[in-house]
């Protein structure tokens, strides 16, 4: 395998395995903090049984990792480019916050349309200053203040 390989197939196996933890998650109720678990079906037999599968199939990630030689840990991303990333993602959202994006949930009130659109026009304004500080160049390292 090249550089690309390894890093696709491991970047896939660490997706993999933090859906798997996910789930884990939710069998255990260990995100009860955040939502309330819900037993649909009481059987704690499958429970059990869906976490052992888990397990193996965590082992198998290992195994498959160790055995491929792909690094464990994420590659590091510098982070002036993660920001860009969360920002670009974060302007994007903005849309769905447009009365026309809303049509489909029925009728929305001239008042409340307005001051959506009022919102998206701030919000596209602070992102497009936010967006401009994090392409500034880099300047000693006390960030302007």
């Amino acid at each position: 395998m090249n550089d690309n390989h390894k890093r696709h197939a491991a970047a896939t196996i660490r997706y993999i395995a933090e859906m798997l933890e996910d789930a884990r998650r939710a069998l255990t109720g260990a995100e009860q903090e955040h939502a309330e678990v819900v037993d649909t079906d009481g059987a704690p037999p499958t429970r059990r049984a869906a976490l052992a599968q888990i397990e193996r199939l965590q082992e198998a990630l290992e195994a498959a990792r160790a055995s491929l030689g792909l690094d464990e840990a994420p590659p590091r991303a510098d982070a002036l480019r993660r920001a860009r990333a969360a920002v670009t993602v974060a302007d994007i959202a903005i849309s769905d916050l447009e009365p026309r994006s809303m049509r489909g949930y029925g009728d929305l009130p001239a008042r409340e349309a307005a001051e959506l659109e009022r919102l998206c026009t701030l919000l596209r304004e602070m992102f497009g200053e936010l967006r401009n500080a994090l392409e500034a160049p880099v300047d000693g390292g006390d960030g302007g203040a």
